[in-house]
């Protein structure tokens, strides 16, 4: 509140502990993170407030239990709402089907990236990041972690 409650900004930090095989989200604002495991999908979703409006503003924690074959997917205002500023709107369906494909986490993540870009006339209006992070079972017993992380500058 330096700003005296004119500046607001969502929160969305993801957590996953392997050794609980548990996944903590914590989110403060509008925007879902969405979860795909086996067949079911799973938005949370619920309103929160941002940060930046009031003092001590708490966030919505959930966790969930880590499970083979699952997507968690987080992402910025800026994807959520890519498009707007040209009277387009981000189809949730495409967003879905993309999660339930066979692909890396870098994949999912570059094809979600290029419709929010595609939609923004690749002009976006606001920041835009999306974090996805995929648990596979694990192959002949051994346990494989990877991370790919780009950010422009």
């Amino acid at each position: 509140t330096v700003k005296n409650g004119k500046v607001s900004a969502t929160l969305t930090m993801i957590s996953l502990d392997l050794d609980t095989r548990s996944l903590i989200v914590s989110r403060n604002g509008h925007v879902p993170v969405l979860i795909f495991k086996g067949q079911e999908e799973l938005s949370l979703d619920n309103k929160t407030n941002p940060i930046g409006v009031h003092r001590f503003m708490k966030p919505e924690i959930n966790q969930l239990e880590i499970g083979d074959n699952m997507t968690i997917l987080a992402f910025t205002d800026g994807f959520i709402e890519a498009g707007d500023k040209y009277n387009q709107q981000l189809d949730m369906d495409q967003v879905w089907q993309i999660m339930k494909q066979d692909l890396t986490a870098k994949e999912k993540a570059e094809e979600l990236f290029k419709i929010a870009m595609k939609l923004d006339q690749n002009r976006p209006g606001d920041d835009t990041s999306v974090i996805v992070a995929t648990i596979k079972s694990e192959e002949d017993g051994v346990p494989i972690s990877t991370l790919n992380l780009s950010i422009p500058f």
